[in-house]
């Protein structure tokens, strides 16, 4: 039976904090995460420390890669700060300003929609417009994604015709749209911040196998046998990589 007693070790943390923690609704995992980053700052007594998603991992027992997620939502929700510190740890910070945290959007339930079904005795079946309608990229259209997208998008082209005498990239604005849509979701969607993303890009365009099989972004975003996402899969083999101890 657990017997925790304070001589053992406490947290410090206000009254004033936990009412508005128990007045906000954070998802379990962020929740989880969170509540690891305080143990991990105010329970030694620091506003921040360094933490490796492998530790995450052991503290919650949940996967890196929603980890990843969980960790996202903290920050969209401006409950903690975090910093790039290396390739392996970031630092994490507790926002204790309650006044700028923001509540994540309630759920809408939408109304089913009626169908109405109109027979017709020559024309039952409708023929369907088998050519693609033209998108137009204007100016405002590709303004949905911000620079770094932008800058992610340059330097995998970049590194991709760095050692090969075919010029690869996209060939249409189609294309080039794709591209960048799979690197915006890898970081709004997936939660991965943009120099997670670069540095799977990197690492797997040096790859012996992969240099010759990764000649599109979009690879990030497909699955492999296991249905994990490459990036997911990629970037744990890369922590775990770099945590391995050096012989």
């Amino acid at each position: 039976m657990a017997n925790p007693q304070i001589e053992n070790g406490y947290t410090r943390i206000a009254n004033s904090i936990l009412g508005a923690l128990a007045n906000i609704r954070i998802p379990g995992e962020s929740r989880q995460c969170l509540d690891f980053i305080i143990r991990k700052t105010y329970g030694y007594g620091k506003k921040k420390d360094s933490i490796s998603l492998s530790q995450f991992v052991d503290a919650t027992s949940i996967p890196k890669n929603r980890i990843c997620r969980a960790l996202g939502k903290l920050k969209d929700m401006n409950l903690i700060v975090t910093q790039k510190e290396n390739a392996i740890h970031t630092t994490y910070c507790f926002n204790k300003d309650y006044d700028a945290w923001k509540p994540l959007p309630k759920k809408r339930t939408l109304p089913k929609k009626r169908m109405t079904i109109t027979q017709k005795e020559n024309n039952r079946y409708p023929k369907r417009d088998t050519q693609k309608k033209e998108r137009k990229y204007t100016k405002e259209r590709w303004s949905k994604f911000p620079k770094e997208i932008f800058d992610l998008y340059n330097f995998f082209i970049s590194i991709l015709n760095e050692k090969e005498k075919k010029i690869y990239e996209p060939k249409t604005d189609n294309q080039k749209w794709e591209w960048l849509d799979t690197l915006d979701k890898c970081h709004r969607i997936d939660r991965y911040e943009y120099w997670q993303i670069k540095d799977v890009i990197e690492h797997y365009r040096e790859d012996e196998f992969w240099s010759k099989n990764f000649y599109s972004v979009k690879k990030l975003r497909e699955k492999n046998k296991d249905g994990v996402k490459r990036i997911d899969e990629w970037y744990m083999k890369i922590e775990d990589l770099l945590e391995a101890p050096h012989a």
